[in-house]
């Protein structure tokens, strides 16, 4: 995932690099100057001086309908050739204002790109928060839930304990009061032959 993006950055990074070189070309280098265009930029100022007329200049009859003739070819070439060079500037801007949409363009579906994997990380990072939630609240019912066992389980053992300490004390009672009414037919079957023999003493008298 993070080369695939990486990729994605270098090839719009050299797209808009070639983008802005083709600009700067055919923004200052586009079309080229020839020698005689740019003589007069660099050195002394040439002041115009046009020649007198002669009379070798002045011709008439066919002369001069050849001369004029002359003029108005080179006239239609030079037109000709600026329209031609005008031609190939348009053709120069149209194909640079093509190449700076398709970067835009590309730029754009870069960001897009960008936005939906940004979306994408997000909703997974959510997804997995989600996810972790759910877990740790089934962990702590989990724990409630052995917690409370555990608890009723220990309130059952101390109720069977409190039971069985009720019925050991009740048969210690009993025993007890068994003893006694063992005890208790004792001395009355003694006190009873005690009776029974003094009776008998009385009965027979003095010999």
């Amino acid at each position: 995932m993070p080369s695939t993006k990486r990729s994605k950055i270098a090839i719009l990074t050299g797209g808009i690099l070639v983008a802005i070189v083709v600009l700067g070309y055919f923004t200052f280098f586009y079309p080229p100057q020839s020698a005689q265009d740019t003589s007069g930029t660099i050195g002394g100022v040439k002041k115009y001086r046009s020649s007198q007329i002669e009379d070798k200049d002045v011709k008439l009859g066919q002369e001069g309908s050849s001369t004029s003739t002359d003029n108005s070819s080179q006239n239609a070439e030079s037109q000709t050739a600026a329209a031609q060079t005008a031609q190939t500037a348009q053709a120069a801007q149209t194909a640079q204002t093509a190449q700076a949409a398709q970067a835009a363009q590309a730029a754009q579906a870069a960001q897009a790109a960008q936005a939906a994997q940004t979306a994408q990380a997000a909703q997974t990072a959510q997804a997995a928060q989600t996810a972790q939630a759910a877990q740790t609240a089934q962990a702590a019912q989990k724990s409630q839930t052995a917690q409370a066992a555990q608890k009723s389980q220990t309130a059952q053992a101390a109720q069977k304990s409190q039971t069985a300490q009720a019925a050991q004390a009740a048969q210690k009672s009993q025993t007890a009061q068994a003893a006694q009414k063992s005890q208790t037919a004792q001395a009355a079957q003694a006190a009873q032959k005690a009776q029974t023999a003094q009776t008998a003493q009385t009965a027979a008298g003095p010999k």
